[in-house]
Parts: structure tokens; sequence; C-alpha cells
């Protein structure tokens, strides 16, 4: 199981928002969050247990093979 961390998102003009991310989570973000907002899991101190990070974005704009 991965441990719980904590996860930021904030507006580029903006407070950050804090969520705790536990084990099996999965946040989603909206198209243009990334242009418009800033995210990180923050460095921490403390020893943290394994994570895996998984990222799905779309693919757009490729050549078709076939």
């Amino acid at each position: 199981m991965g441990s719980c961390r904590k996860f930021q998102i904030k507006p580029k003009n903006g407070k950050p928002t804090d969520f705790w991310l536990e084990h099996g989570s999965l946040q989603v973000k909206h198209p243009g969050c990334q242009s418009t907002h800033l995210h990180q899991v923050p460095k921490t101190n403390k020893v943290v247990s394994t994570r895996i990070n998984l990222t799905f974005r779309p693919h757009t704009g490729g050549r078709r093979e076939g």
C-alpha cells in the first residue's frame, strides 16, 4: 500500500488548497487547469514510505500508423 501524501493546488494568483491523498486516491484535473493553477506534492523532512504516481494525458495531434 502507498502512503498518504499532501497534495497542493493553487490558482496562479491565489492561496493554495491542501488535499490528503490516501492509498488508491484518484485526483482529476479538468482541461485548462494546467494553465491556471500550480500543483505539487511538497517535500517533507520526515521519511515517507513508497508512493506510486501515474499520470494519464490525452494524445493529440499525432500521426496514426496503418
